[in-house]
């Protein structure tokens, strides 16, 4: 298990620094500082016994074969992450330090003083803090090729938790409480249909149509295939916090309050997707409303959850309009037309998710749209390639 502040390991490489290095220690155990403060003074830890994280799968499926080319499949998949590899700043002010408002007002003022390690400020420490777990389940339908014709589809139905979702720097409400960041990962994706597909078009020779037609005719218009891939998504999740509160806190992570008598599900606003005004920030209608939240009480933390809703989901389609053609015995050319997002279906960002109530218009605004040249975000492009083979 990673260690916690306090432990002797920790305080002696504070206080001492590491093997084969000295600091200038004083009669009375202090180590003198040339700085602007002590809360620049920085320092880093690697847990002794930090081990190997390691990750767990498990899956389980259930096959039906519907027809002589069809076939119809469940399936469920499970994982785990353990020990995963996270650095927490162990030099925070516990958040349960005390309840006397005078107290917390002393300490609010001199908060250097009552940190772990007063002599320093950020104290990285670097050990296995993390755990994830993720769980699917999909059903899936496959055309097997059959008359030119090939379709898969599947939908899978997913949750990914964990407390921090890298392996670099992690932080929250408490580092002596980290459950309070078990939430959904910030790459969560709740629905996800896919559907992709092989038509080899039924003309030119030897196919229904066009079977006789002059080999011009047939070299132009015969023998194509067209590929269709299509993607529906949810979004990922929108984390929340707030400025301009007239409350004073400890230096901690901070998260809104819900407003009374508020619930999750009145974060969301009706949006137009296709609203006349949807690219222009200044007029947007916005995506949430600030009027669900409030500004959390002096010294206290918030009691809104980590990654608690789902941002604007994602609807990608791919055409790829292909054929090849013998030019001589061992030269063969290909064409092919590529069509990313035809429909220019725009991928918005997730929207401002800071709770401000001295700019409220700010609120709930989505001012950009995710990808870029490849064709998401909105942008239609095609690509033609050619190509010999010899």
């Amino acid at each position: 298990m990673p260690r916690e502040p306090g432990n002797p390991d920790i305080a002696f490489y504070l206080r001492n620094g590491p093997p084969n290095i000295s600091f200038p220690i004083q009669p009375d155990g202090t180590v003198p500082f040339r700085g602007a403060n002590f809360a620049s003074r920085t320092a880093s830890f690697f847990d002794r016994n930090m081990r190997m994280p390691y990750i767990m799968n498990w899956n389980g499926s259930v096959q039906w074969e519907a027809g002589s080319n069809m076939l119809v499949e469940a399936s469920y998949q499970g994982s785990a992450g353990v020990g995963l590899l996270n650095n927490w700043n162990v030099n925070q002010i516990p958040l349960n330090i005390s309840s006397d408002p005078v107290e917390l007002e002393n300490i609010r003022r001199a908060a250097q003083n009552f940190r772990p390690y007063p002599h320093f400020g950020v104290v990285r420490h670097y050990s296995n803090y993390g755990h994830s777990s993720f769980h699917s389940g999909t059903l899936k339908f496959e055309r097997r090729y059959s008359r030119g014709f090939n379709l898969t589809t599947f939908y899978t139905w997913a949750k990914s938790i964990d407390e921090a979702s890298n392996d670099g720097a992690a932080s929250g409400i408490d580092f002596y409480n980290r459950r309070l960041e078990k939430a959904r990962s910030q790459y969560d994706v709740t629905h996800r249909w896919v559907t992709y597909a092989l038509w080899q078009l039924p003309f030119g020779k030897g196919k229904r149509f066009m079977t006789d037609a002059h080999p011009i005719v047939n070299g132009v218009l015969g023998n194509w295939e067209l590929n269709v891939i299509q993607t529906f998504e949810s979004g990922i999740p929108i984390n929340f916090g707030f400025a301009g509160a007239s409350s004073v806190f400890l230096p901690m992570g901070l998260r809104p309050n819900m407003a009374p008598g508020k619930t999750y599900d009145d974060i969301r606003l009706p949006w137009n997707r296709k609203g006349e005004h949807r690219h222009n920030t200044a007029r947007a209608d916005p995506w949430m409303d600030i009027n669900a939240f409030a500004y959390p009480d002096s010294f206290t933390a918030g009691t809104v959850g980590r990654n608690i809703i789902t941002g604007p989901g994602n609807m990608w389609h791919q055409f790829s309009l292909s054929k090849s053609f013998p030019i001589k015995e061992r030269l063969v050319g290909s064409l092919r037309w590529d069509i990313n997002n035809p429909f220019k279906y725009y991928f918005f960002s997730n929207p401002n998710a800071t709770v401000d109530f001295r700019a409220p218009q700010n609120f709930g605004k989505i001012a950009g749209n995710q990808g870029s040249f490849s064709g998401l975000g909105g942008r239609l492009y095609h690509q033609i390639i050619f190509k010999l083979e010899w």
